[in-house]
Parts: structure tokens; sequence; C-alpha cells
């Protein structure tokens, strides 16, 4: 609490940005202070590379800003300039969510703060390192990636304009206000083998009808959802996922039973890549018709060799719609089960 308040950087930097960063930051960023994060000595990265995330970076940024310290400052822009090869696919999605997604871009867009930045004369550099001298942010790649994460993120939207909720952050998760739009006036088909997510998706207005599934990712926010399948129509969710529950119940609402998944002998699907799903058949462009064809067989390794999910949107007329599921599985000891929830 001293070294924060009592430094030299606090008072500047509130004039700077025109905010009362005492009242603000006693109530924020206080509260979740790490004493490590200020051993003398010690660069306080906040675990940055292990979490691999956007979040400690901008404390990383902000906490530079207060106390003076050019170490924090390179280290945020180092890291953030990182952030897109170490968890974004190739289609521009991250794998926690869409309000994660937010998390990490927003700290991104952050590094334009420190345009024209130079280490201070009396700042010497760690061994190894050069001194930063009008540093600028990187334009074109970064512009071009951002682009990408913020569309991927609008062309899975439901039909109210709402973000679709998979994994720990659902369209309720603040940040995900950031890539909410009014409503779609019309839904398409979409696959994204990055995220490994397809929507079959067809109507127009209050008609519009979507069926999102899931075939992976695991993540660090991940949920047991591969093989998960929703569906919003009609205005609602008619099949959906409990997105981010934050109480004692988080680990079983994040566990296959919670997800309109399948289930064999009571266990839990394979985690990390080995349990991704994988596209077997995706026919998109039939007139009033739409299929996906997803294959799991490794999502049981030695118990089942057939965990395979077919969905198929079919369009009667503008005003009726329905989807179609078929579901097949084999092995197990005891039993297999299908899970509704809706």
């Amino acid at each position: 609490y001293d070294i924060f308040f009592n430094s030299e950087g606090f008072k500047q930097y509130s004039q700077e940005i025109g905010v009362d960063l005492r009242a603000k930051y006693l109530t924020n960023i206080v509260k979740f202070m790490r004493p490590d994060m200020f051993a003398k000595g010690k660069l306080p990265d906040a675990g940055m590379d292990s979490w691999q995330q956007g979040c400690p970076g901008s404390t990383g940024f902000t906490t530079g800003k207060l106390l003076h310290d050019p170490r924090y400052m390179r280290r945020f822009v180092d890291h953030m300039q990182r952030i897109p090869f170490m968890i974004y696919g190739s289609d521009g999605a991250y794998y926690e969510g869409p309000g994660y997604t937010c998390l990490q871009l927003n700290p991104m867009m952050k590094m334009r703060n420190l345009n024209g930045y130079s280490d201070p004369k009396s700042f010497a550099p760690p061994e190894g390192e050069e001194r930063v001298e009008n540093w600028w942010y990187p334009q074109g790649h970064y512009e071009t990636f951002h682009r990408k994460a913020y569309t991927i993120q609008r062309e899975l939207a439901l039909p109210h304009g709402k973000a679709v909720v998979y994994n720990d952050a659902g369209g309720s998760f603040p940040s995900a206000s950031y890539i909410q739009q009014t409503r779609k006036p019309r839904s398409f088909n979409v696959m994204k083998h990055g995220l490994k997510h397809v929507v079959l998706g067809d109507g127009v207005g209050e008609d519009q009808i979507q069926t999102h599934l899931l075939f992976g990712l695991d993540s660090k926010h991940g949920h047991s959802d591969t093989m998960s399948l929703q569906i919003f129509a009609k205005g609602h969710y008619l099949m959906d996922d409990i997105s981010y529950p934050k109480h004692r119940m988080r680990g079983a609402y994040g566990g296959i039973m919670l997800h309109n998944s399948g289930l064999i002998d009571g266990r839990g699907h394979a985690r990390g890549p080995v349990g991704d799903g994988k596209p077997h058949y995706y026919e998109p462009r039939l007139n009033g018709l739409a299929a996906v064809r997803i294959n799991g067989e490794n999502m049981y390794v030695g118990n089942s060799d057939v965990f395979e999910r077919t969905a198929v949107n079919v369009t009667v007329d503008p005003k009726r719609s329905y989807v179609v599921d078929l579901f097949r599985m084999n092995g197990g000891r005891k039993w297999r089960e299908y899970m509704l929830l809706g």
C-alpha cells in the first residue's frame, strides 16, 4: 500500500489521464494485489507467461506508470506482442470464451498508450536488452489480428446480438459487451476449425434458428463440452450452456453432466487435444438444409470406438424449421447416457 500510494508517479499519472486513481485503485487494484508483486529487486510479472493471458499484462502496465518503473512497461509490451502467437487460433479465436477474448484484446489496444515511450535516461536495461527509444505501437499485422479476433465472435453471435455461450465466459460476462451487436437480420452457416465450433443457421428476424455444435477445445477456463449441442430459435435458447457460475458448484457446471453431450459409464471425456472432435462431413450449401458430422472416437480411448454426432438444420418454410440430432456411441460396461438441458 505504501509503495503504491507514495509513488511520485501516482499523482502525475492521475493528472495525465484525468481520473482520480486514488479512489479507483483503492477499491480495485489494491484489493487484488499480491505481496510478491512488489518484492525488492524482482520484476513482478504476475505469472504472465504461465497465465497466457492479457489480464496480468494490463495490470503490469498500470503499475509501471504508477511506480515510475520502466521494467513493467517493457515487460507488458513484450508479453502482449507475443500473446497472439501463444493462445489464438488461425481463425482469430481465443479458446476461453467471448468474455475472456475481450480481456486479451483490450490490453493489446492499451499498448497504444505507450506510443512515443522512451526509457528514462537514468534507467539501465537488463543485461542483453537494448534501451527503448520512441517506441510505437506495431501497425499492420496487429490491426489485422484485432479485426479477425473481434469478427469471429460477431460471426458466432446469437440472433439477438449477444455472444454465444461456451466455456467459462458466456454472453453475460461483462467484457463480452464489447463484442455484442444489434440484432442480426439473418443467420448463416459458420465453421471455425481453429475454435472447433460450427453453426448451422437460417432464417430472418424473429424466425432465425441456430444450431451450435462444439468439438473442442480444452483450456484453463474450459468446460467438458466436446460434442455439446446448443439450439437457439424464436428469440431464446431451447438447449443452452450454463456458462460461468462463480460459486461452489462451478466445477460441476463445467463438467460433461451439465452439457448437451454424451456420457459412457459415468466417466468424463478425455481432456486436452486428444479429446477434440474431428469434422467428417460439413454441407452448408443446400437450399433449406445444412448438416455437419463430428467424430469423437478419442473421447473414450479403449472404452469406445464410436462416438459421433450428426446435426441437420431443416428449413421447411420461412416460419418453420427443425433440427435432426443423431448421436451414435458404443462401448461401456454399464450404461451410455445422453444429456439434454433445455
